[in-house]
């Protein structure tokens, strides 16, 4: 073997071995790398809300009479699945941080906007709305009644009675519906033990009842019974025929009247839209009353929009209106 061939194979000997040594280097340190680099920082997403103008929202006022059918009435038919004692939810509440009780005293230059949910009292959901800066209307004759009417006291809620009356469809009636029909006796006793039922009420509104509220002679009854009690009546104005604020007159009891309902439609871009109309409303009249119910939708949309109001709107309670 000459002397080329003798320097070609030792060149090999040496450097093959040092060219694997760094290869196997390098890749350790990029698969190292792979592990150690920083992490790509997330962020949390910003949901737009849905604006509409003034005259747009005004325009929308004829969807405001609330159905009574049965799939309208969506709590009569939904137990109370799994139930956490009132003190447990209770201290809940109380330690969220996001808690903000409802405002009690008026500022002159903002317009006036006022949350009601309806029906609660008969299931879990019933919380999220208690945790929400909204007045709470009870029915009287659901399971929680009592209990929910005391977790909302201990927090600060604006409490209505959610007195049942006999709507025109006459079909899912509850428990101790007031009838045009019925007795002075019969309707006073049921008022009196659905205040009962529902301590700390300030108030009372109507759950369905477009037959009843239509009725001059039925409601007469019914604001005897109120008669020398310290309820206002909300009129949830369920009829274009309402006999509510004349019957009410012939005893000078203070009512007031629903401006609009947040989610005939369950929907959450349907409850936003009329959100945006509520708020129309107050601007233009200086109050507007809203009512809602205990669906998903609109309590979704309602943590939403009421964690960020327009600065010109005040959320308020119905009884810091009559006391304006």
């Amino acid at each position: 073997m000459n002397s080329k061939s003798n320097k070609i194979i030792h060149f090999f000997m040496v450097f093959i071995p040092y060219l694997a040594f760094y290869s196997v280097i390098i890749s350790v340190s990029a698969n190292a790398s792979i592990f150690t680099q920083t992490p790509r920082p997330t962020f949390p997403m910003t949901i737009q809300s849905e604006t509409i103008s003034q005259s747009d929202a005004e325009a929308n006022t004829e969807i405001n009479i609330e159905p009574e059918s049965s799939k309208n009435r969506p709590l009569s038919s939904l137990p109370e699945r799994t139930h956490t004692s009132k003190s447990s939810e209770q201290q809940n509440i109380q330690q969220d941080p996001k808690f903000i009780a409802p405002l009690t005293t008026i500022s002159e230059n903002k317009a006036k906007l006022v949350i009601v949910i309806d029906d609660l009292g008969y299931i879990k959901r019933d919380f999220q709305i208690l945790d929400l800066p909204v007045t709470v209307a009870i029915i009287p004759t659901a399971p929680y009644a009592t209990e929910r009417a005391e977790i909302a006291f201990a927090n600060q809620r604006e409490i209505l009675i959610h007195l049942p009356m006999l709507p025109f469809s006459r079909s899912g009636l509850e428990k101790d519906t007031l009838t045009p029909d019925m007795s002075q006796t019969e309707i006073t006793t049921i008022i009196e033990r659905s205040i009962l039922a529902v301590p700390h009420a300030v108030g009372i509104n109507n759950h369905t009842g477009s037959e009843m509220t239509a009725s001059f002679e039925g409601m007469k009854k019914v604001f005897h019974a109120l008669s020398g009690k310290s309820l206002f009546f909300l009129d949830s104005l369920t009829t274009g025929k309402s006999q509510v604020a004349s019957a009410a007159s012939e005893f000078n009891h203070p009512v007031l009247i629903r401006d609009i309902f947040l989610d005939n439609i369950q929907t959450e871009q349907s409850v936003n839209t009329q959100f945006n109309l509520a708020i129309a409303i107050a601007r233009k009249k200086g109050v507007s009353i809203a009512i809602g119910h205990p669906h998903q939708a609109t309590i979704n949309v309602l943590k939403r929009r009421l964690a960020d109001l327009p600065d010109d709107i005040e959320l308020v309670t119905l009884q810091s209106i009559l006391n304006d």
